[in-house]
């Protein structure tokens, strides 16, 4: 295995694990901000709060949209009432079948687990 291969394959165990330790957390876990923002919604509605100030969700309907790095999905879930199809990525074959769970009842949304050319 190459370096590049070798760090790719530690960065997927990293996240597969976090995805089974700290299920809905993910990125910015551990911290009492990130906890806060975790059990309040408050962290998907700052991220749209954000989106919104440069985009008009209504405008969205017709496009195609990348969640990269989707996690378990939260940001996903608060974009696919708006677009046509979102794609949720991840490296993490575990944050995937969260979202997958966490999406279930959304029939536009696609997964993709980057773990083939040209993703490494």
């Amino acid at each position: 295995m190459n370096n590049f291969g070798e760090f790719q394959h530690n960065l997927r165990k990293h996240w597969d694990k976090r995805a089974t330790q700290d299920i809905p957390l993910g990125v910015g876990a551990g911290s009492p901000e990130a906890e806060i923002l975790r059990t309040s919604g408050l962290y998907g509605k700052a991220t749209i709060s954000t989106l919104t100030r440069h985009v008009n969700l209504n405008e969205l309907q017709g496009y195609k949209i990348m969640d990269f790095g989707c996690g378990s999905g939260r940001l996903s879930k608060m974009l696919a009432p708006h677009v046509r199809k979102v794609i949720c990525a991840d490296i993490s074959e575990n944050f995937l079948n969260l979202a997958k769970i966490n999406l279930r009842d959304f029939s536009n949304v696609e997964y993709l687990l980057l773990d083939s050319p040209p993703f490494y």
